[in-house]
């Protein structure tokens, strides 16, 4: 739920916009050596050849890339996760939602190669389209038996040590681990039904 409140002033918080950005700019200069090694070799040659320049026009397209992705993460910077006896608190520039701890059945890790998301599972339903969480809902196989398939599922990236402590020490109760699953089951939002729940809702009635 949008809250005008924050989270306790002995809160576990994660500044996770800013530990996205830092990551990323650590590995920007390997990225763009990378890329632009071969390619400073082949321009230096002066006879690059078909294959050489294929690559050139490739360095240059990742080069946009990295730095499209750099905008982006700096722009998310302030971005912020924190943990506390109330319940899981999503912070932005434009405001706050709470996801309260008594509104949930269980709350865990998934994992999966490299994609590690915070699990928080609801115990009656979820609003689909809470402004600020809605592309973190997922409906797809439960963790375990028990659990519903809907859940709030939050990419968590280089956040998943501190993330743990964050609900062993807040929310030990619901706390039921770290969970691998199967292939595919990683789920995606629904911007299609988003879009049309909303559409729906602003409609004039006949």
């Amino acid at each position: 739920m949008i809250t005008e409140s924050g989270p306790s002033k002995n809160a576990s918080v994660i500044p996770y916009g800013r530990r996205r950005l830092h990551g990323w700019l650590f590995v920007m200069p390997f990225l763009f050596a990378l890329v632009g090694a071969p390619t400073w070799a082949f321009l230096v040659e002066g006879n690059p050849g078909v294959l050489g320049w294929i690559w050139v026009y490739f360095s240059l397209v990742m080069s946009c890339v990295i730095v499209i992705v750099a905008i982006f993460r700096w722009r998310r910077r302030h971005l912020m996760m924190a943990f506390d006896a109330v319940g899981f608190w999503w912070i932005t520039r434009t405001g706050t939602t709470l996801v309260t701890w008594d509104s949930l059945e269980g709350v865990g890790t998934y994992r999966f190669g490299n994609v590690v998301t915070l699990e928080l599972c609801p115990r009656e339903g979820l609003d689909r389209d809470d402004p600020l969480l809605w592309k973190f809902v997922r409906d797809t196989d439960p963790l375990r038996e028990g659990l519903p398939g809907l859940r709030y599922r939050i990419d968590l990236e280089g956040n998943l040590k501190l993330c743990e402590e964050a609900c062993r020490r807040w929310a030990p109760n619901l706390w039921f681990g770290r969970v691998k699953q199967r292939p595919g089951s990683q789920g995606t939002p629904d911007h299609v039904g988003h879009r049309e729940r909303l559409r729906a809702r602003v409609a004039p009635a006949d």
